[in-house]
């Protein structure tokens, strides 16, 4: 509920104070974006859009940190009062660092009888070089472009390639498709980014997604596996190099970490420096702070002939029943 109060803005050597004397009405804040991911030098602008704000009756400031950020050739303010009691308050900082990493809050300030009413909300800054991969070891699936860099420990590579139905071959995929190897229609090979040290400070982020298993689960996450009944005869499945968790023969198991604990809606935090996958938990993909999402898939062609496709506890989005498809979440830098 909005009411009035009686104020307005005088200034003295570039401050502004609010005076009783006018009508002023309780304004409203909200974030552009309240999470912002920047690089190392750029330059970037944090902006909170208003309503019900009046350059007569409304003061805006900006803390970073929880102390007020005093004007400069690094950060500078702009206030636009519009029409219809609406206005854009924008914060722009140059040659953004490390130092700039932080809580920025956008206040705005209104009298009310003498004192101030004040409103605020808080937008998040962050560095595309300073988000860590979690702690644990798993495994994920492996882009075109490779495993992403990693200052704190180095991935772990493989591949698996199953032979699909060879009789009628249906097995197909997603265009685009950003997973690195080889498909046919009866053959699939998939590369793997394997993390075989615990290395890392952070947890996996609550929300809507799977992982491959490599070890324990990360904390969080719940176990499951699929069974692929692979091709019968002339099998010539092949896995090499490090392997997330599972049994590779004449037909094949891969165990999954999955969690659905937060919305896949609401951005996790991530490394943002290279293009990366997670596994397809829910309805649509986990969104992830600073990247651009791409749902893509793979169709396998399982054995016609007593197919023994299976399944148990916690697995990725998928289609189960004589063939199996999976759905996979592509991220790259926004």
């Amino acid at each position: 509920m909005s009411f009035t109060v009686t104020a307005f803005v005088v200034y003295i050597s570039g401050y502004s104070y609010l005076i009783s004397g006018t009508t002023a009405i309780i304004p409203v804040l909200n974030p552009v974006h309240r999470n912002v991911v920047s690089s190392r030098g750029s330059n970037v602008t944090l902006t909170c859009l208003g309503r019900r704000v009046n350059a007569l009756d409304t003061v805006v400031l900006w803390k970073f940190n929880g102390q007020e950020i005093k004007e400069s050739t690094h950060n500078i303010a702009v206030d636009k009062f519009l029409p219809k009691r609406k206005g854009t308050f924008s914060l722009h900082i140059t040659n953004v660092s490390e130092k700039d990493v932080g809580k920025y809050t956008c206040i705005a300030l209104v009298a009310n009888f003498g004192k101030a009413d004040r409103v605020e909300d808080i937008i998040d800054l962050k560095l595309y070089e300073s988000v860590k991969w979690p702690r644990g070891t798993y495994a994920v699936p492996m882009p075109h472009s490779g495993c992403p860099v990693s200052m704190e420990f180095s991935w772990s590579e493989g591949y698996l390639r199953q032979n699909t139905e060879d009789s009628g071959p249906l097995s197909n995929w997603s265009s685009p498709l950003h997973l690195k190897g080889e498909k046919k229609d009866n053959e699939i090979t998939q590369h793997f980014c394997v993390k075989t040290k615990k290395a890392g400070k952070t947890r996996w982020p609550a929300g809507s997604y799977c992982i491959y298993k490599k070890g324990k689960c990360p904390r969080g996450f719940r176990e499951g596996w699929i069974k692929w009944d692979d091709e019968d005869t002339k099998n010539d499945n092949l896995a090499s190099g490090v392997l997330p968790d599972g049994t590779f023969a004449k037909d094949t198991i891969l165990y999954f970490c999955c969690r659905s604990d937060g919305s896949a809606e609401t951005p996790i935090e991530l490394p943002m420096r290279e293009p990366f996958f997670l596994l397809k938990h829910s309805s649509s993909c986990q969104a992830v702070m600073g990247m651009r999402v791409t749902e893509e898939w793979l169709f396998w062609d399982c054995e016609d002939r007593e197919n023994k496709n299976s399944y148990f506890g916690d697995i990725p989005e998928s289609f189960m029943a004589k063939d199996i498809k999976l759905y996979y979440c592509y991220y790259e830098k926004k």
